[in-house]
């Protein structure tokens, strides 16, 4: 069976796409701002749960915000 090649593109991600998909993230998975996000993290609100996939998805996505 032959192999059929595709095409992809890649999108690099502006400042603000970055920062709307962090705030989506955390709206979405922790019900709170990305703001809230970050000032609990700062404060270490998060330590215990930090692990957790809904925390995590969003703690990734932090250098985004920080930009």
């Amino acid at each position: 069976m032959p192999t059929r090649k595709v095409k992809r593109q890649s999108h690099v991600m502006t400042a603000s796409e970055g920062r709307r998909l962090f705030e989506r993230q955390a709206r979405r998975s922790l019900n709170m701002s990305g703001e809230e996000f970050i000032a609990k993290w700062r404060a270490g609100k998060f330590n215990g749960t930090s692990d957790t996939p809904r925390v995590m998805r969003v703690a990734m996505l932090l250098p985004f915000a920080e930009r």
